[in-house]
């Protein structure tokens, strides 16, 4: 069963198996191991008479009472029941749900997890519900309840029942890390890991999990990078000068001088490329470091020496942006195509895919941008010398080989960048096959940045602010964690908070939305009107999130803050650090309890990404306990920078398996598993 279709399950008919599709599900081995990415504490359960207005709690009783009725005050449904256990009632309301009335009925003994409130006697509002059976624990309510990624009519409640169906083929899931290294470093079972990661019952055996998944994608991670070490070592290179007189002239036209790391990283970068051994280094930059004028000037050399070089960015936004920025840092001698679904270009003006192909196959375009369809195998570049991967696409030899197919054994020079701060001997365990540069000062002339943290009332308060600022002519952003109204989560998404600012707050003001299940062609425009001052303010999702820069907006408002890592928030704080004028940055929690508090006071605390990332290692010590991953890596779904123990020990399985057996053929479950990791790891 567990290699059957995911509509082989009860209750999965092919019109929900599409949306299953578009999370990467299809079969039933797919969906088990696609993991909560948090849980909600429903464990406390308490008798009604026990209830504080503002907890979070679980309740247990029978329904006395249950109707929907309309609300022509707020014109909605109502749907209220009355609950009642052996120490007093309680009312539960759900908005907009007039089909529960349906489902339960007097009599029902019920579970009901979610906030208590007070403001019109006392009530759980919205709780999450279920019948309590006879046998069996809850499901949904009185746990530690999963969170899923859902897509289209997907409920979490129906995503729990599949998986839970699921389970029975669990024991089929095959162990593909060696049985002696299994037993060697104590590592729990496929199986039970799985099963501890969906319903976790008690903290031991969810941290046993952990530690299995952990090792086991690290000794895969490790797996790919000392194979593509080993692949380096035997392979060739164009061996690239550096053009000393090309470099100075280029430097000495920017608008801006270089930092101390950007010419060590410059210099660096271009001895590499004059050996005829592939380069394979890592950028390693904070954010608004300057990485991509580093970039550039690698680029500018490798076509000063005719050779060809491939810019792959992760979104086609940053692509856009980039094509344009490398064309200003190196003048219009240099030709750059910029090839996306939706945009031709050479040098900035409209042309067609064929032109751009024919140009790449003859050599006249020296640089191309574009996202990974770059891989795609019609295209050929002759002279490609060099490949560049922006920020969070870190492509390992295996797609870097989509780039140089019939091209003999010619390899490019390979420049990843990344905005995400790992210490250097960190990064060195992690990324062994690769020389690292670190760009740790920010350029001249970036104005400074007020962090704010605030309470959960003074929204208002940073919006009066903000609309101050739009006044003023400069732009914002505003940030939200969901697209669409969450479950379980007080946390404003994009479409209610654009709507509220649309009629309150900042209703004088141009406000336009932005997420990820827009088109491409829809989310370029908007940027574009964004970058062009026609829109005040972007109500979005973290899309922003890399590498976007507008440097006319100048404050940034991040809804539901403590859902986001410290990683990810200076991320975010990055995009308004873009010119020299005073920003600011409002961090709107909308609750502060565990670790939340001493987190985002860090951020208040410290502009830094790389002290902000020490410190995330020594608040999250081995992750958040039944929590979300927040300091985690692109790579991974659960390791993260603080896992350093595990991340040597995954090395040192590593090497040992490739020195015995280095094309893994008796090893044949762990290079299926290796397949997978590169295939999930590498843009289709």
């Amino acid at each position: 069963m567990i290699n059957h279709p995911i509509t082989a399950l009860p209750g999965i008919g092919p019109k929900l198996s599409v949306n299953y599709r578009k999370l990467g599900i299809d079969t039933v081995r797919d969906l088990l191991l696609a993991f909560p990415f948090r849980y909600e504490d429903y464990r406390t359960i308490r008798g009604i008479a026990d209830l504080s207005p503002g907890e979070t709690t679980t309740v247990q009783g029978s329904i006395t009472s249950i109707r929907s009725r309309r609300s022509p005050r707020k014109k909605m449904t109502l749907t209220e029941a009355t609950i009642e256990d052996a120490t007093g009632t309680i009312t539960a309301v759900w908005f907009h749900q007039p089909y529960i009335a349906k489902t339960l009925k007097v009599g029902d003994k019920v579970s009901l997890s979610g906030k208590i409130d007070d403001k019109f006697g006392l009530s759980i509002v919205n709780p999450q519900f279920e019948t309590i059976k006879d046998s069996g624990p809850t499901q949904h309510t009185g746990r530690l309840v999963p969170i899923y990624s859902v897509s289209g009519k997907m409920a979490q409640k129906g995503r729990r029942n599949a998986v839970k169906n699921a389970m029975k083929a669990v024991d089929e899931m095959e162990e593909w890390i060696p049985e002696n290294v299994v037993a060697d470093y104590d590592l729990a079972s496929i199986a039970s890991s799985i099963a501890a990661l969906h319903f976790p019952e008690e903290q031991e055996s969810w941290e046993k999990a952990m530690r299995r998944m952990k090792f086991a994608e690290l000794l895969i991670h490790q797996i790919a990078h000392v194979r593509a070490r080993q692949h380096i070592e035997l392979s060739k290179a164009h061996a690239i000068e550096m053009d000393l007189p090309f470099v100075k002239e280029t430097i000495s036209k920017l608008p801006f001088a270089l930092t101390d790391a950007q010419r060590k990283a410059t210099f660096a970068i271009m001895q590499d490329m004059e050996n005829a051994t592939p380069m394979h280094r890592l950028l390693e930059g904070d954010v608004g470091s300057g990485k991509t004028v580093v970039a550039a000037l690698a680029a500018g050399n490798t076509a000063f020496q005719g050779f060809q070089s491939a810019y792959l960015a992760p979104t086609e936004i940053l692509a856009v942006q980039q094509a344009s920025g490398l064309q200003e840092t190196l003048g219009p001698e240099v030709q750059i195509a910029l090839l996306t679904s939706s945009y031709q270009e050479i040098n900035g003006e409209s042309s067609t895919r064929k032109l751009i192909l024919e140009a790449l196959v003859d050599g006249r375009i020296a640089i191309v941008v574009g996202t990974h369809a770059l891989l795609s195998d019609e295209l050929a570049i002759p002279k490609l010398a060099l490949v560049i991967v922006d920020e969070q696409h870190r492509f390992g030899v295996e797609q870097r080989k989509k780039l140089v197919a019939g091209r003999g054994d010619i390899v490019p020079h390979f420049l990843s960048m990344t905005a995400t701060p790992i210490p250097r001997t960190l990064a060195m365990a992690l990324y062994g096959d690769m020389n690292i540069s670190i760009l740790d000062e920010l350029p001249p002339g970036r104005g400074e940045i007020e962090t704010v943290l605030l309470r959960p009332s003074q929204d208002k308060e940073a919006y009066g602010i903000i609309g101050e600022k739009l006044k003023q002519g400069f732009q914002a952003y505003v940030v939200c964690p969901f697209i669409d109204v969450s479950e379980g989560s007080e946390a404003d998404s994009v479409k209610e908070l654009k709507m509220k600012l649309s009629k309150n707050h900042l209703r004088s003001f141009s406000i336009q939305e932005l997420h990820g299940k827009m088109k491409a062609k829809e989310k370029d425009e908007i940027m574009t009107k964004f970058r062009n001052g026609e829109i005040d303010v972007l109500v979005s999702t973290t899309v922003i999130e890399v590498g976007v820069n507008v440097p006319n907006a100048t404050t940034i408002f991040i809804e539901g803050a403590e859902r986001f890592g410290l990683a990810q928030l200076h991320q975010l704080r990055g995009r308004v650090r873009r010119s020299s004028d005073r920003a600011t940055c409002f961090l709107h929690p909308t609750s502060m309890s565990g670790s939340t508090k001493e987190r985002l006071e860090a951020m208040v605390k410290h502009d830094s990404g790389f002290m902000l990332a020490e410190i995330d290692l020594k608040l999250r010590g081995s992750g958040d306990r039944f929590g979300t991953r927040q300091s985690g890596l692109p790579e991974f779904q659960f390791a993260s920078l603080s896992d350093h123990t595990l991340i040597s020990q995954a090395r040192d399985v590593a090497e040992q398996i490739l020195d015995t057996d280095p094309e893994l053929e008796h090893n044949k479950k762990l290079a299926d598993e290796l397949e997978r990791f590169l295939s999930r790891n590498s843009p289709e």
